[in-house]
């Protein structure tokens, strides 16, 4: 199995109004900045994975692929800084 580093992501979200607001209201809103620590498993030109864990045994060797739980899939975009961890 392969050893996956552990990775702290900070990154910007969306915002999404379900109210009916003015043009002020609007551009008055601001971005939240997020920080999720995960291990880093996939990365292209259009997204960073981490996972918030891994199964590092499992007794069905039928099929031996790497397997995690609660993936965050981030645009590329949306990141502002990955630093790896120790």
């Amino acid at each position: 199995m392969k050893k996956y580093e552990m990775v702290e992501v900070e990154w910007i979200d969306i915002t999404h109004l379900t109210s009916v607001p003015d043009i002020e209201y609007v551009k008055e809103q601001k971005f939240l900045h997020f920080k999720n620590v995960g291990y880093l498993i996939y990365e292209d030109k259009e997204m960073t994975s981490i996972a918030f864990s891994y199964v590092i045994y499992d007794e069905d060797k039928v099929n031996p692929t790497d397997k995690f739980r609660d993936v965050l899939n981030i645009p590329n975009q949306m990141i502002v800084k990955i630093t790896k961890l120790k």
